[in-house]
């Protein structure tokens, strides 16, 4: 590898004054470690980005580099440029528009071949690229020899090998893309395909990209290595589902009981500064100002936290892919794309990460389906509730019965919504990399960026819902909304008329249903306030009526208001006519 001067490149702080702005843009297939080349040039210094107008998300960061401020922008992992995937379009029209310095075309060394396909087409576009031929040291163990100087001749662009989870070659990466700004690739060795159409000229292509990874690259039989064996016992039609639940019930049992405590301890140091029970007035601006605060520090940060960190681990070694390969039949009978276990899991953390999770999937309706039924898992807050009205008062048989109903409710209107909604099944096409030691320097900053992106949302909405709640109440406005929603919450639902104020605070923090009772009427006590009957039928229809204003929100965002309004109204009906059939049933058979 070529040496460079010893320079760092730096994550944060300001530019000198006139400092050079560059602008860097990663492409390339997914699972070929362009989030650590990302996460390693910079930092900290990251956010969230969409296209304008689309809902496909990009990562931006900065770094200073030789006196230059460089803006990095990760695009999302794609392998072809084509008009089928939102992703793919979104790629093409951002490096094409927005015109960056310089494309870092990031290159899994251990599948040359395959990343080449991308790679020549992003070539066609005539836009200044570098290669980075990441996971140099993964293709070494596997006795895989890639000539850079030689591939570099070929293509016409430069090529510098780099191991983007140690830092190695990165600065050379970042100088050739200095000195490549403002030139376009050069044609190369290789010739241009014949315009034709374009299944030809994906043959084109692809023997174009088989013919120059002969040429560059030498490959030693691969031996039947400890990751071959692993992916061969984890992907078994027995000892791989075995192995998966075993994973994924020690993952929420770390999630659940980490989570617990940090959520306990927590709420008890913000507790200490509660106002005491008879102050209405300020215990209600106390829910709805600094309980949107304290909420989302102890419902959300402390579960939302190690399942992030646990997630990215899963991701980082590749094993979350296995995952999505052996729920993929059953996910199909249901309707669900088997990426979609991912957002699913996700949203029993949080149901405002798992709709944003839902992008990972190629197509429009798979997208739809998987949000919609997100929206329908008991997240964090919906748990509270289940437990702390159900499984302390009724005991925990009552709130596994009601898991249990709602996993079937989710499989049967998955199953409709994926009869209804126009379009065809798509079969489960994921790229399956190969198993590696997760690197903790990304896993931590991936955690911390997702949670960061998630906060900016969840806080925002906690906070000035639940303080307009709070003054609509202090006005005694509330009062007359419990008049006119009580033919629905006493008529249909058999629960008492301040339901509706508990149900309308819920929209806000589900988790309010149970903390305002405890302010109206000063007491803790939850069954002095409910029938069991009333119990079991207010978690129901907390569980299903509508989603909280953050996943509102992350709706609209993804899909436009007209689909979130959809879902909300739907949901609404739906939780009503549910809780009503069960209030009968549970007055009929049980209590």
């Amino acid at each position: 590898m070529t040496s460079v001067p010893c320079c760092t490149p730096r994550r944060s702080g300001a530019a000198a004054p006139g400092a050079k702005k560059l602008k860097f843009a990663l492409a390339g297939n997914a699972n070929v470690g362009k989030s650590a080349l990302f996460n390693h040039l910079t930092g900290m210094s990251q956010h969230v980005a969409n296209w304008p107008g689309k809902t496909v998300e990009m990562a931006e960061g900065k770094l200073l580099f030789h006196d230059c401020e460089i803006g990095v922008i990760d695009l999302p992992g794609i392998y072809s440029f084509s008009t089928f995937s939102l992703e793919e379009r979104v790629s093409e029209e951002y490096i094409l528009k927005e015109k960056p310095d310089a494309v870092i075309n990031v290159i899994d060394s251990a599948a040359l071949e395959r990343n080449l396909f991308f790679t020549l087409q992003l070539l066609g576009l005539g836009v200044p690229v570098v290669i980075a031929l990441n996971q140099a040291d993964v293709a070494r163990r596997r006795g895989i020899r890639i000539d850079a100087k030689k591939l570099s001749r070929l293509l016409g662009v430069p090529v510098v090998p780099t191991v983007a989870t140690k830092g190695v070659g990165v600065q050379e990466l970042i100088l050739r893309c200095m000195d490549s700004t403002g030139k376009k690739a050069k044609r190369g060795v290789c010739k241009p395909c014949p315009k034709s159409p374009s299944i030809a000229l994906s043959k084109c292509i692809y023997a174009k990209a088989a013919k120059i990874a002969s040429k560059v690259q030498e490959s030693a039989p691969p031996a039947d290595g400890l990751a071959e064996r692993l992916d061969d016992i984890t992907t078994h039609g027995l000892f791989g589902y075995a192995i998966m639940f075993l994973v994924l019930g020690g993952v929420f049992y770390s999630i659940f009981t980490v989570g617990g405590f940090l959520s306990s301890e927590i709420g008890n140091f913000f507790n200490a500064f509660r106002p005491p029970p008879s102050a209405l007035a300020e215990n209600l601006i106390w829910e709805g100002l600094v309980g949107g605060f304290v909420a989302g520090l102890t419902l959300v940060l402390p579960f939302v936290l190690p399942f992030y960190f646990l997630l990215s681990i899963l991701e980082d070694t590749g094993y979350i892919t296995r995952v999505a390969y052996l729920l993929d039949g059953l996910a199909h009978r249901i309707g669900f794309h088997g990426k979609a276990i991912i957002p699913l899991l996700l949203g029993y953390g949080c149901n405002v990460p798992a709709c944003i999770g839902c992008r990972m999937m190629e197509y429009e309706r798979d997208r739809l389906i998987t949000a919609f039924a997100v929206t329908l898992i008991p997240c964090t807050a919906r748990t509270v509730v289940i437990l702390a009205l159900v499984g302390a008062f009724l005991g925990i048989q009552w709130a596994l019965a009601i898991y249990a109903l709602n996993l079937v409710v989710v499989a049967i209107l998955a199953k409709l919504a994926f009869k209804i909604l126009p379009g065809e099944p798509v079969g489960l096409i994921m790229e399956m990399p190969r198993y590696r030691m997760p690197s903790l320097s990304v896993v931590v900053k991936q955690t911390i960026f997702r949670t960061k992106s998630l906060l900016t949302i969840v806080f925002p909405y906690y906070m000035a819902g639940g303080l307009l709640l709070a003054l609509l109440q202090l006005a005694g406005a509330l009062g007359a909304l419990d008049s006119i929603l009580s033919p629905v919450t006493v008529g249909w639902l058999g629960l008492p008329a301040f339901a509706g104020t508990l149900l309308l605070f819920g929209i806000v923090r589900k988790e309010m249903v149970i903390i305002v009772p405890a302010i109206l009427y000063g007491t803790a006590d939850l069954g002095a306030l409910f029938t069991p009957v009333q119990m079991v039928v207010l978690t129901i229809v907390t569980i299903f009526y509508i989603p909280c204003l953050a996943t509102i929100e992350t709706l609209r965002r993804e899909f436009g208001w007209k689909k979130a309004l959809a879902i909300s109204v739907f949901e609404m009906v739906f939780a009503v006519l549910l809780g009503a059939v069960a209030a009968h049933i549970l007055d009929t058979f049980f209590f």
